[in-house]
């Protein structure tokens, strides 16, 4: 299986193979392609006592961004970004459109996903959307200590052994209450 494995990743970097691919030279695989079921491009023909038995092999085509949990046949070819459900089977010479969603035995695509085909931009936008927040996230607080220290510095007694305990009590009270009050008001 390593070998398998070693000789499918050198066509491509971004292939995630957790099974076993007999006859590898027969399956054509495209890259971002998740494989969780065993590929087998051979199948044995019917036994007769007065033929010898015989073996088909057929090529097998995964596109681009498929996840294969279920069982493919030989001759099928799997459009790009279909999902093959686990416990479906996908009959030989079968051809799964682009990104069917593909289930039951014998296979049929229940649906299609859609896509913009912009998933590394929205990817990228996502990211930022999250960096920005998190920079407001820490602005507020530390606005919230400060409006803290500035209600609360004055009023607590000057002499007193515990002031920065109680002063940190109170901070933490203050920041978790607002925090908590903004973020139901902003959402």
């Amino acid at each position: 299986m390593c070998f398998i494995i070693l000789v499918t990743k050198l066509q491509h970097d971004r292939v995630c193979i957790d099974a076993f691919i007999c006859e590898f030279d027969l399956a054509e695989i495209f890259e971002d392609v998740s494989i969780e079921s065993t590929i087998s491009c051979h199948k044995f023909g019917p036994w007769d006592v007065e033929k010898d038995p015989s073996i088909r092999f057929r090529k097998i085509v995964i596109g681009h961004k498929c996840i294969v949990k279920g069982v493919v046949a030989p001759g099928a070819n799997v459009g790009g970004g279909a999902l093959i459900e686990k416990l479906a089977v996908v009959g030989e010479g079968a051809k799964v459109p682009a990104r069917a969603m593909v289930v039951g035995n014998p296979a049929f695509a229940t649906s299609t996903m859609t896509g913009t085909g912009n998933e590394k931009n929205s990817v990228l936008l996502l990211g930022c959307l999250k960096l920005l927040w998190l920079a407001f996230e820490i602005y507020h607080f530390f606005g919230l200590i400060l409006i803290a220290q500035y209600l609360w510095v004055p009023h607590l007694p000057r002499a007193w052994r515990y002031r920065p305990v109680l002063l940190w009590t109170l901070l933490l009270i203050w920041c978790s209450a607002m925090s908590i009050i903004s973020s139901i008001l902003i959402k």
